[in-house]
């Protein structure tokens, strides 16, 4: 599973297609800035999330 984390608003998730590319996880998700709420994240259940 990839998990890109973001800090702040702006959303640039090239990163994450490179390494979904490269590596081919079965699983990605952002973390952070205007994706999932990093409370959620932490709170949740990583199973729902997939």
């Amino acid at each position: 599973m990839a998990i890109e984390v973001k800090s702040g608003k702006i959303q640039m998730n090239s990163g994450l297609a490179i390494f979904r590319e490269r590596f081919k996880p079965r699983h990605s998700l952002v973390v952070g800035g205007d994706s999932m709420p990093l409370e959620s994240f932490f709170n949740g259940n990583i199973e729902n999330l997939l």
